[in-house]
């Protein structure tokens, strides 16, 4: 019979129970929850909303909906919520250019199908 020491057990006991004990933190759920209001639109750097979370209010001034291409610079969205009047096109090149995507009005995409560098709108 193999024996083992008081002093093993003990620490090894502390290190299962200090392991046990930290757990681990969940990120944040990111939700199409998330995009409370109307006139909101809400993008999602990964699919099913998931991912880093921001939105744009037209209401607010960013910027002249004219139509002309806008470049994502600080995060890539494949996935949107549009919850304001305007329809917008994404697209997986800069410069508006290669595979696209039409969110209309109040409408939603789960997954582009791409991750989404540059956009456009298309008036209301």
């Amino acid at each position: 019979m193999k024996r083992f020491s008081v002093k093993k057990i003990f620490t090894a006991s502390l290190v299962i129970g200090a392991l046990a004990s930290v757990g681990l933190a969940s990120p944040a759920q990111a939700a199409k929850s998330q995009c409370t209001s109307t006139g909101w639109i809400c993008e999602w750097g990964g699919t099913n909303y998931s991912g880093i979370f921001a939105y744009i209010d037209p209401a607010a001034g960013s910027g002249g909906w004219d139509g002309s291409c806008r470049s994502i610079n600080s995060y890539r969205p494949r996935s949107a919520y549009n919850r304001s009047i305007i329809i917008l096109r994404y697209y997986s090149g800069s410069s508006c250019t290669g595979s696209s995507v039409t969110l209309a009005s109040y409408a939603s995409s789960s997954n582009f199908g791409f991750t989404a560098y540059s956009f456009r709108d298309l008036g209301i």
